[in-house]
């Protein structure tokens, strides 16, 4: 079975490379068709061994693809885009065998996320698109822009891929966006120039004009696309989008804008936004019980099971933001005041650096607390159970009911969102939190009261101790919010220990304010002189089940542990929990441009379980720490035998972190929760980032994938420990040559000696393109 790999290009130098090596081993010739490049495009497809054939650009997307599939001798076809790369752990190569058995099967629909340069996706859900299918003279391209692969005389028969494969598309920057609409707008007018404006060119105009800003436009063309019978291989769920949005924009009366949602919704009862759109319409008719209504069962659509088979969905988080923050309003004028806490802190986890909305949940608790007399107040204090809680108990108790993963999700974060609730809602919360850690502890038992939990429980089981381990040195100021964010965890069960071998005593004042907590134990040793001195402490001192590192400079949201903690409880197959991650600056301010929140793997509306195997095999495969620093995870002491507190794991030192979540996955498999549960800081000066670290990583990075594939770990195939080796070698000759001069010489020396064992194992000699 021969695979041909193709790309169409033009000045993709940056770009190729990154996606020619995420298919490396799926394709056995690589054929890049250039349309007129002014850069290294095709000094660099060369390098990675490229058929490279000059086309001259014609204004028509299909006639250049089809250039390119003229040139193919494989079986099957790979059709990439220069931007876009497989993300995905399963074998493609495995699924092409697969397809080309069955008789009936002409290519395979991906899911292919848009994904932005800080590493958020652009769209909640992925688009499915074919970039695999069987090298046919009957199947080619068609349409000048918005090309599609057709069958010529017949019906393309696509079938889709498992969820486990999926493709990367990060084309889409918004910097880059209007000019990709502008050229997009003139090929369609090309188009209709030439033979006509036809009822298949109205949605792409709609899109363009869309992205363009041009709202009368849009309106227009979104209208006419409505009106004809026309099946579009993007999406009917973006084109309402683009008219409902269109309409607010153009200042359309507010029964024009509820007449268009009321059809959307009617159209796709399955769709949170479009329940939201209507439940936001109502709003500003002033029908409120009506609005309240809708943006409540938006809420309920985006939370259930089913989103996740949907597709061209596209709320944000700042969209869920506006809508849990309305909804806190609209509780708040009926006065239903636990209601509308509830919500704004809701709307707190989705953002939770919006000042504003911090600001407008501390008024509602002063205002709260002045309205209740003395006595109720002092009933609320004594009675976890009293009416300002019934949300989140009917929550609680619908959960019981109904065991639903995502309701779950949902119930924790009102739960535990928690900065903004009142002090006899944050009693009643920790009581029920103790009582979801009873149930949760008798689901994971088997034991059958799980399945009914008591509605008030007077003895309750304790949830496992987790410790919160923070080293530190001379760094008193960043140490100061770190111990902070440990301290504000809603957990109920924890300990916090500090391990300080400081030069001076600003650290020891820092702990001055927290003598009173319980909870917190300061370990100083200022005689450490050593990383690992200053870490030893924690071997003997932590008393916790499960364990929670926190470097001094980072940040844990405050519902990190408890969220993390109940997957642990209720989940024995999970060995290891992460989150996605936010990153912050030296000054703690949220930031993008490290490129480290690119780096995450998983699709950004997948959140639950992956397979310990396979993620093990995507981190040595990728050379990437998928699952984050220390402070990113959290995993159970007995789980662990080569422990981070000794500074090293199983005698790593610069990927000591991988080697530890590694032996983990070796027992269990990995639980990612999609919102950030931590903050990273970043900075330049940090160990990470200097080029002798990162060459002795890539020296580990070797050590620890042939230790793996000797002992038939993760690498069972050897095509997968390859793919390891010609990563360290591409890394090698395309990115680490300037470090040469910047490391010590006999350090350099060390790492040419492993890149040419990589080579020896490969078989290939110094330079041979990748293939």
């Amino acid at each position: 079975m021969k695979i041909s790999a193709c790309y169409i290009t033009k000045n993709e130098e940056g770009t190729l490379p990154r996606s020619v090596t995420s298919i490396c081993g799926a394709f056995d010739e690589l054929i890049v068709v250039d349309t007129g490049s002014d850069d290294r495009t095709r000094a660099v497809a060369a390098s990675l061994g490229a058929h490279v054939y000059d086309v001259p650009w014609q204004g028509d997307f299909a006639a250049a693809r089809n250039a390119a599939l003229a040139r193919v001798t494989g079986d099957w076809v790979l059709f990439l885009d220069a931007d876009e790369s497989y993300a995905g752990e399963p074998s493609l190569r495995a699924l092409v065998e697969a397809m080309a058995a069955r008789g009936d099967v002409d290519g395979v629909r991906i899911p292919l996320t848009d994904v932005q340069a800080d590493g958020a996706a652009a769209h909640e859900a992925p688009v499915w698109v074919c970039r695999l299918f069987r090298a046919d003279p009957l199947l080619r391209y068609g349409g000048r822009v918005h090309e599609q692969l057709y069958r010529r005389g017949g019906t393309l028969r696509l079938v889709d891929a498992p969820p486990a494969y999926a493709f990367h598309h990060t084309g889409y920057q918004p910097d880059r966006l209007p000019e990709k609409f502008r050229r997009n707008l003139a090929l369609l007018q090309q188009d209709i120039a030439e033979r006509g404006e036809r009822p298949q060119h109205y949605f792409y105009l709609a899109d363009c004009y869309f992205g363009l800003q041009r709202w009368e436009e849009a309106l227009a063309y979104s209208r006419r696309a409505l009106a004809v019978p026309v099946v579009y291989a993007d999406s009917s769920v973006k084109i309402r989008h683009i008219l409902i949005e269109s309409l607010r924009r153009t200042g359309a009366p507010p029964e024009e804008m509820l007449a268009a949602t009321q059809r959307a919704r009617q159209s796709f009862p399955a769709y949170a936004e479009f329940a939201a759109e209507e439940g936001m319409v109502l709003c500003a008719l002033g029908r409120l019980p009506e609005a309240e209504e809708a943006l409540l069962w938006s809420l309920r659509l985006y939370f259930s099971p089913d989103r996740a088979a949907l597709r061209d969905t596209y709320l944000t988080v700042a969209s869920l933001a506006v809508i849990a923050r309305r909804l806190g309003e609209l509780a708040e004028q009926r006065g239903a005041f636990g209601e509308a806490a509830l919500g704004y802190a809701l709307a707190q986890s989705f953002l939770p650096d919006d000042a504003d909305r911090a600001a407008r949940q501390a008024s509602l608790a002063r205002r709260v607390e002045a309205a209740l007399p003395e006595d109720i107040r002092a009933l609320a204090a004594a009675q976890p159970d009293c009416r300002d809680g019934s949300v989140f108990l009917a929550l609680l108790d619908r959960l019981r009911q109904e065991a639903s993963e995502a309701l779950r999700a949902l119930v924790v974060s009102l739960a535990l969102a928690g900065e903004g609730l009142l002090p006899h809602e944050r009693v009643l919360l920790v009581e029920a939190e103790r009582q979801l850690w009873t149930w949760l502890a008798a689901r994971r038992q088997g034991a059958p009261e799980a399945d009914a939990a008591p509605a008030s429980a007077l003895s309750v089981q304790e949830p496992p101790l987790v410790s919160i381990l923070i080293p530190t040195y001379n760094a008193p100021d960043i140490f100061r919010r770190t111990l902070r964010s440990a301290a504000r965890q809603t957990y109920p069960h924890l300990e916090i220990l500090v391990a300080d071998n400081s030069t001076d005593e600003r650290t020891a004042r820092v702990l001055e304010d927290y003598a009173g907590d319980a909870r917190v134990r300061y370990l100083r040793h200022p005689d450490a002189r050593t990383k690992e001195e200053n870490f030893a402490p924690f071997e003997q001192a932590a008393r916790g089940d499960y364990l929670q590192w926190l470097m001094h400079d980072d940040i844990l949201r405050p519902d990190k542990v408890a969220r993390m903690a109940a997957v642990l409880t209720a989940r024995p197959d999970i060995t290891l929990v992460t989150s996605q991650r936010a990153v912050i600056d030296a000054q703690g301010r949220l930031t993008g441009g490290s490129g480290l929140e690119a780096r995450f793997p998983f699709r950004d509306s997948v959140e639950g379980a992956f397979s310990g195997e396979d993620t093990g095999r995507l981190m040595l495969t990728t050379c990437g720490n998928w699952v984050g620093e220390p402070s990113a995870a959290l995993f159970r002491r007995a789980d662990l035998v080569h422990h981070y507190w000794h500074a090293e794991s199983r005698g790593y030192l610069t990927i000591s972190d991988v080697a530890m979540w590694l032996e983990l996955l070796e027992k269990g498999n990995l639980y990612v929760f999609r919102a950030p549960l931590s903050y990273f800081r970043w900075h330049a000066s940090q160990e990470g980032q200097q080029p002798e670290t990162i060459v002795r990583s890539r020296l580990e990075w070797f050590r620890l994938g042939s230790d793996c594939y000797r002992r038939k770990v993760f690498l069972v195939e050897r095509q997968a420990y390859e793919r390891q080796l010609r990563l360290l070698v591409g890394d090698h000759d395309h990115t680490l040559q300037p470090f040469a001069s910047r490391v010590a010489p006999p350090l350099w020396r060390e790492y040419e000696r492993m890149i040419e064992k990589c080579r020896a194992i490969l078989g290939t000699e110094r330079k041979e393109p990748m293939r």
